[in-house]
């Protein structure tokens, strides 16, 4: 499935905003796109010894939500899913970061964290 222009920009708000975040909570180092097992996770980063890795989700689909929390969750201490405000999420056991997302091109925090 292709992604389209506005994906593609919502996708690096939210990847920005990741990075951000993981900066101010102290996380280092913070990278992005890094590998983690045999996939690509959007932003990683350390705490205290933690690897907190974070997914930054468009829009969610419950079937590969599923598949991407088992796949990530064995090689990370924490996941994080970070996606646009208006998102409908299914349970998940994942911590949620909703980003109230401005099409003019920024981000704003809508509640720092929401499980």
């Amino acid at each position: 499935m292709g992604r389209t222009e506005l994906g593609r920009s919502i996708h690096a708000l939210l990847v920005s905003e990741t990075k951000r975040r993981l900066v101010e909570m102290g996380c280092d180092p913070v990278l992005t796109d890094a590998r983690i097992g045999d996939s690509k996770i959007d932003a990683i980063g350390i705490l205290n010894g933690e690897k907190i890795g974070v997914e930054c989700l468009v829009k969610c689909v419950p079937s590969l939500l599923k598949k991407t929390t088992e796949k990530y969750k064995q090689h990370l201490d924490t996941l994080i899913l970070c996606v646009p405000s208006y998102t409908k999420m299914p349970n998940t056991d994942a911590e949620i970061w909703r980003i109230e997302i401005h099409l003019s091109g920024g981000a704003e925090d809508v509640q720092d964290a929401e499980r």
